[in-house]
């Protein structure tokens, strides 16, 4: 962990050369005390990046984004905040030591770097196979030049060769001081359970490196050559699962595509190695493959750090089609744009790509790349002729996928598309669509519930446990046996015939929150990053912007709902002396979510509430803060009363329906006169422009 001095350091001396560092991936030009330029984040003509020496941020008026300069670095080269600190430390010459750690943090820490060292020369002994011995020359270099691989496209993908002997690494590694330990948790030694000799896993294979985003080796794929090897079924071997390498988090050649896959917002997901290899050396270099594996949630949000644009491109056989049709909902669940492309039959991506050039390659995309509803109702619509079973059983499945969709008006344009391509009225689309995005819902909320009640009985056990430990319980009141924790009473009632007799504990309902307006409550923070130390006249005294928001929102016990305005909202609260915290000082957090909204805030030129708009330009907003920002309070204070109006009424109906007693009844009566007379006050004190519900 980097010591709160040193990132206080590197982001003090990021913040004051903002200019230069975006200078190195933006050209800017000076326009007034900014600096203006295209902005790297999306595609623009006309400038509308901003950089902003004096307060050292960023700001782009087309996309919004924003932040301090080492949110800049995180987000263009897609660094974690501790990899952007080190970054950007060793720019401006500023040590970046780790802080004291425990025995045991220090001890893990050289245990996986000790891995990824082992990783690492693994790779370097598979190419040094390739090149320098005889059989890795005859065999994989021939495979690969073969395929028709170059000499650089070998060395941008790091490929190798294992020789096809027992122990070929195992020995070399020894005699080169790794440990055996290190090879049998990497996965690169086994061990004959039945007489303890241990062998390389990858044997006889041409080797492609796995990396993960930084580049870093956290895993191989070995293709057996059936010349070498004689008697192997299994074509490509993978790593077997380590602490390293999870196959369903990593997609192959992701750091050989990452800057591509970022300049062009899109990245071409393909099935295999050989598929981006190929691609890439013809000149498509956005590309990236699940491994042979079936795509994950995990794989998708990794290739989102990059872009939210993916074109699935897989076989054109039946394989590759059931392959993408099963891609196509979990990409579009993760909030992603998806298309489709098809080769033509007998082709794979490989084949393909070495038989075109990058332009005629580009060329087949634009003719045939087709959106989700067109390839899904073409493909389920293929043998279906005119049976009207089969036409239904397609538009369930693709209003399925549409349903997937998170834009409202994304979801909307394919309703009128899948109506028009399937021949129904956009009424039944739109009638079935509501359908499954109500069984979506509830299918997502059983999962939600799953989950928490069986992180709640894991860790009620836990504790158990522990407990348990502590001071032995008598044999009579020992834990029961561990149980599902949403079993139904008919299953429970099944269980505990079979002799399994005690039913797992109750999960306890979370405590009903207030949940405030949170537009309202946006725009109170927006004055409060904004104009934190700025003074307001409230009757005859002084206090800051801050200190009145504070005050009020602790006053009447409104949090925000957003965990980012939660932490903006406790760093104000909690800081020893409130007076030290302005813009520059949200602007300097390691929270990206905080710095970003700081950002817009600051920079962004919002549009004033509508209850202001029409009175003072945006310009003035300063000037006029006592009564901006007390009315801004109001606003959400009277959207809370209308919420907890409404709650009360509900109350009152279900209490009329159920025949409750007239006292229970005159009580939720006189709590309606009082938010009643709430209301009333509120609406007064904000005189002809209150805001209505």
């Amino acid at each position: 962990m980097i010591s709160r001095q040193i990132v206080d350091q590197v982001t003090e001396a990021s913040t004051a050369n903002i200019a230069s560092i975006v200078g190195e991936y933006v050209s800017l030009r000076r326009k007034g005390a900014s600096y203006m330029g295209c902005c790297p984040f999306h595609n623009e003509k006309t400038p509308s990046f901003s950089v902003n020496p004096a307060k050292g941020f960023y700001y782009c008026f087309g996309c919004h984004k924003g932040g301090n300069a080492v949110n800049f670095v995180m987000e263009l080269e897609k660094l974690s905040f501790p990899d952007a600190i080190r970054h950007l430390g060793k720019k401006f010459g500023i040590a970046v030591p780790e802080e004291e750690q425990s025995p045991e943090e220090e001890r893990a820490g050289r245990e996986r770097d000790g891995l990824y060292a082992i990783m690492e020369y693994a790779a370097r002994a598979y190419e040094a196979n390739l090149r320098e011995s005889e059989e890795g020359q005859a065999y994989g270099l021939t495979y690969f030049r073969h395929r028709g691989f170059r000499d650089d496209t070998i060395a941008t993908f790091r490929l190798g060769y294992a020789l096809n002997e027992s122990n070929g690494l195992h020995a070399k590694a020894l005699a080169d001081g790794y440990k055996e330990d290190g090879l049998i948790k990497n996965g690169l030694l086994r061990v004959n359970p039945d007489n303890g000799g241990k062998y390389d896993y990858f044997r006889g294979r041409v080797m492609f490196p796995i990396q993960n985003a930084t580049g870093k080796v956290i895993g191989f794929g070995g293709r057996v050559l059936d010349a070498r090897t004689k008697g192997v079924n299994v074509k490509y071997l993978n790593s077997p699962e380590t602490e390293l390498y999870k196959k369903t988090d990593i997609v192959y050649g992701i750091y050989q595509a990452r800057t591509e896959i970022s300049r062009k917002n899109k990245c071409y997901l393909v099935e295999g190695y050989t598929d981006v290899i190929s691609m890439h050396q013809s000149g498509i270099a956005n590309v990236v493959a699940s491994s042979g594996t079936a795509l994950t949630t995990n794989q998708i949000r990794l290739i989102k750090r990059f872009t939210e644009n993916i074109t699935v491109l897989y076989d054109g056989d039946s394989a590759g089609i059931h392959a993408s049709l099963r891609g196509i909902d979990m990409i579009l669940r993760e909030g992603m744009n998806v298309r489709v492309l098809l080769l033509p039959d007998g082709d794979d991506p490989d084949s393909f790509s070495l038989k075109h050039t990058a332009d005629e390659f580009q060329a087949y995309v634009d003719e045939h790349e087709t959106d989700f509803i067109r390839y899904e109702a073409e493909t389920l619509m293929a043998d279906s002729g005119n049976d009207p079973l089969k036409k239904a059983e397609a538009t369930h499945t693709i209003v399925a996928s549409i349903s997937e969709v998170q834009d409202s008006i994304k979801r909307e344009f394919y309703v009128k598309e899948c109506a028009r391509i399937m021949g129904i009225s956009e009424e039944a689309v739109f009638s079935e669509l509501q359908k499954q995005m109500v069984r979506n819902a509830t299918e997502q909320r059983d999962r939600d519930i799953r989950e928490q009640r069986l992180r709640q009985f894991q860790e009620q056990r836990r504790q158990e446990e522990q407990a348990a430990a502590l001071q032995p319980a008598p044999a009579a009141a020992q834990m029961p046996p561990d149980l599902p924790p949403d079993l139904s009473p008919s299953e429970m009632a099944m269980l505990q015939g079979q002799g399994m007799t005690a039913p797992p504990r109750s999960v306890p309902k979370p405590a009903a929150t207030a949940m405030p307006q949170e537009v309202e409550m946006r725009e109170i923070m927006r004055y409060l990053v904004t104009y934190t130390q700025a003074e307001l006249h409230v009757g005859e005294g002084v206090i800051t912007v801050g200190d009145y928001i504070l005050s009020m929102l602790d006053a009447d016990g409104l949090t925000p709902q957003s965990p980012t305005l939660v932490k903006i909202l406790d760093e104000y609260r909690d800081a020893p002396d409130r007076r030290a915290i302005d813009d520059k000082h949200y602007l300097g957090m390691a929270d990206p979510d905080v710095v970003a909204f700081v950002a817009q805030a600051i920079g962004g030129r919002p549009a004033l509430s509508k209850i202001h708009s029409k009175y003072s330009p945006v310009e003035m907003e300063k000037d006029s803060l006592d009564e901006f920002v007390p009315r801004a309070i109001k606003e959400l204070q009277i959207k809370q009363v209308y919420r907890m109006w409404d709650e009360t009424m509900a109350t009152l109906n279900r209490l009329t329906e159920e025949g409750a007693s007239d006292e229970e009844i005159e009580k939720v009566m006189n709590d309606l006169n009082d938010l009643n007379k709430v209301k009333r006050e509120l609406s007064l004190e904000m005189g002809e422009r209150a805001i209505g519900r």
